[in-house]
């Protein structure tokens, strides 16, 4: 994984208790992620639908979800920091 956190901060401005909050940038990643994997699984359905519908907290399943992109490794970056 080759991310700073600035790029990191890019994609997501929160990740508290209550689930990830991403910026703007980091919501078009994951709705551009989700829209390609949206026939993988049902999860990457609901996930898509949540981003859609401007969902102020995402749950933490997102990770596991766009796994293996930029979104991903910042999310993963930011949790393990925090």
């Amino acid at each position: 994984m080759d991310m700073t956190m600035t790029e990191a901060r890019d994609y997501i401005k929160a990740l508290d208790d209550e689930g990830i909050t991403l910026t703007e940038s980091g919501r078009g990643a994951a709705e551009i992620i989700l829209e390609v994997r949206k026939g993988w699984s049902d999860a990457h359905a609901a996930m898509l639908a949540e981003v859609k519908g401007k969902a102020a907290k995402l749950p933490y399943d997102l990770i596991r979800l766009v796994e293996r992109t930029r979104l991903g490794d910042a999310l993963r970056m930011m949790r393990d920091a925090a």
